[in-house]
């Protein structure tokens, strides 16, 4: 065996990330101002807009998961057809 065979690697350990690493790309001093700077960014709705734009997203969701399984249940008799011709 050569001496580099015997030699054990040292792990390096990894840098920890700082914990407002992302806050500092933003230029945020802390999280509350984080929550409030982008709120304001994604939009200037008021709270109960954002409650009903979110309740018209779940049931668009909720109404694109039905029809695609009574899609799939309609055509799956032709979809999955197969023969030997």
């Amino acid at each position: 065996m050569t001496k580099k065979s015997k030699q054990i690697r040292k792990r390096v350990p990894k840098t920890k990330q700082s914990p407002t690493k992302y806050l500092d790309l933003m230029n945020f001093r802390s999280p509350e101002e984080a929550y409030a700077r982008v709120k304001e960014m994604a939009s200037d709705l008021s709270d109960d807009q954002h409650l009903i734009r979110s309740c018209i997203f779940d049931l668009h969701a909720a109404v694109e998961l039905g029809l695609r399984r009574i899609l799939f249940h309609t055509f799956k008799g032709q979809l999955f057809l197969t023969s030997d011709e």
